[in-house]
Formats: structure tokens, C-alpha cells, sequence
């Protein structure tokens, strides 16, 4: 049984990391995204830019 704890342990982590790892790209994404907003305007990016400031907004 401690094995197994062990084992569920270690999978929490790893999935706490990649969720982790995902925000991190994302706000990179928007800090480049809203860079680059500056000199060129794109539409299909609208979306994920404000999706991006209200996460931004509640860390």
C-alpha cells in the first residue's frame, strides 16, 4: 500500500507540473501576442489575448 501512495504522490506531481508548465506558456504567449498586437492586428488571436488578461488579472 505505501508503494502505491508513493506512486499516486509522484503522478500529483507531475500533473501539477505539466498544469504549471501550460500557464506559464500561455502567459508567454500573451506577453509575445500582446507585443506583437503593437504592429499587427489579428483578429483570431482577440480570443485567447483576453482569455489570457483575466488569468493574468487573478494571479
Amino acid at each position: 500500500m505505501k508503494k502505491q501512495n508513493k506512486l499516486k504522490l509522484i503522478l500529483m506531481i507531475c500533473m501539477l507540473e505539466l498544469i504549471f508548465k501550460q500557464m506559464v506558456l500561455l502567459l508567454l504567449y500573451v506577453g509575445i501576442y500582446s507585443r506583437m498586437k503593437t504592429k499587427f492586428h489579428i483578429h483570431h488571436l482577440d480570443y485567447i489575448a483576453q482569455v489570457g488578461h483575466i488569468i493574468q488579472l487573478e494571479i
